[in-house]
């Protein structure tokens, strides 16, 4: 019985590590920060995306979420962004360090790679 509880800790303790979370600590905020989301539509769709993708794993939001073409000059110190479709128009753009997904742009109008 005992062997019963110590896996369902361990995989309990295994799906909290892989779990994403989302980070603006490098968010560019001149360009590409929160000031975008001005209408109340860009600002649902952004809620929306980190109501969906928030507590579940890495590996459902990178299988989930419709990455754009992948422009391999775009970095931000040191590390390759990535571009995610959130809709339509609205893309985010940022880099993974282990779960944590850091946000450097939103981009509700799709007007970065214009």
């Amino acid at each position: 019985m005992a062997k019963s509880t110590d896996s369902i800790n361990i995989t309990a303790a295994t799906e909290f590590i892989d779990e994403i979370s989302f980070s603006l600590k490098h968010l560019n905020f001149g360009n590409w920060g929160l000031d975008k989301l001005k209408s109340h539509r860009n600002e649902k769709d952004f809620n929306n995306f980190l109501r969906r993708y928030s507590g579940k794993s890495v590996k459902y939001f990178q299988s989930t979420v419709q990455p754009c073409k992948d422009d391999k000059q775009d970095t931000f110190e040191g590390q390759h962004v990535h571009h995610y479709k959130i809709n339509e128009k609205f893309r985010i753009h940022g880099f993974f360090l282990g779960n944590r997904f850091k946000i450097i742009r939103i981009d509700p109008n799709h007007e970065f790679h214009k």
